[in-house]
């Protein structure tokens, strides 16, 4: 994205209503390029792209006004917002569906990573809360979460770890969610009980059979290699330790229609067969419901000693 096109949009007065200007930014190379800085104007309805590498119309009503507005503005009480970014918009660029899911998976301190951050804050929280809520915590519980991304679902798994035995392990290989999750947690009063770990879920550095609940939500199909991820989260996971992961599988079957999550499987069955491999027991997904949201969680146990 970085070298690509870089997207900023400001919604200003115009005779045609609220219009858009954009300012797109491209290689000094590009063909297209007036000093690296083309300025358009257009309505706020559609966006005609400007060049021939992005040669898409797509509509950008309820995308500007849910994410224009409220984060560059903050002017939420204005306009009814729309519920998310893929729901609203027909179609992406490949380009910058691509940047997404890669920054989706591993944010960087870029636009388009600042971006995916802001994306997971807000819709992810209803799926991090009820994960924590499922994995079942105690307050002496040693909990390890999974691609903790922004630190949402770890803030709110400190809230049950009040024991003085327990601990809370973050795992995430983005060097950006590190630095944006400590900030998060930094003037949590349990912070002391929190350890963020860096690197991957296959191989995750804590001794065996140490946790007692593991916990993820939206990142499992990020794993390149299930089946390792299954059998690196068994070996840390205590005799008959619990397991939750929550998805959301219609939002993510449309944005995989939508020309997201490219190379991505959205669909759980990898991942729960490979559990079911590595010798997890009683691996099944329920539906779920919570504030009207309608999401999907999948359980796992490790085997008894």
């Amino acid at each position: 994205m970085d070298t690509g096109i870089w997207i900023m949009a400001h919604l200003v007065p115009s005779f045609l209503g609220e219009g858009i200007f954009l300012f797109m930014r491209q290689p000094t190379n590009h063909p297209d390029s007036i000093k690296g800085i083309k300025q358009m104007h257009y309505n706020r309805d559609t966006l005609v792209s400007f060049s021939p590498s992005v040669l898409h119309y797509f509509s950008l009503r309820n995308w500007c006004k849910t994410h224009i507005y409220s984060d560059l503005y903050h002017r939420k009480s204005s306009i009814k917002m729309a519920p998310d970014l893929l729901r609203v918009i027909p179609r992406f660029p490949a380009m910058l569906a691509n940047s997404m899911t890669c920054n989706l998976a591993k944010p960087t301190n870029t636009m388009m990573g600042r971006f995916a951050q802001r994306t997971m804050e807000k819709y992810n929280n209803t799926l991090m809360r009820n994960a924590v809520k499922l994995c079942q915590i105690q307050p002496n519980h040693n909990i390890l979460e999974v691609g903790f991304g922004p630190g949402v679902g770890l803030l709110q798994a400190t809230t049950y770890l009040k024991g003085p035995k327990g601990r809370l392990f973050g795992l995430d290989f983005s060097e950006y969610m590190h630095k944006v999750a400590k900030t998060r947690l930094a003037s949590h009063p349990d912070i002391g009980n929190v350890h963020l770990l860096y690197g991957r879920v296959e191989r995750i550095p804590l001794p065996d059979q140490c946790i007692n609940g593991v916990y993820h939500s939206n990142c499992h199909m990020y794993w390149p290699d299930p089946t390792a991820a299954a059998a690196e989260l068994l070996r840390v996971m205590k005799p008959g330790a619990k397991m939750v992961a929550t998805v959301d599988l219609a939002f993510l079957r449309h944005g995989a229609s939508q020309g997201f999550f490219q190379g991505v499987c959205v669909e759980p069955d990898p991942y729960m067969e490979a559990l079911t491999k590595m010798g997890f027991k009683d691996v099944h997904m329920e539906d779920k419901e919570d504030e009207g949201k309608t999401f999907q969680a999948i359980f796992a146990t490790a085997p008894p000693a």
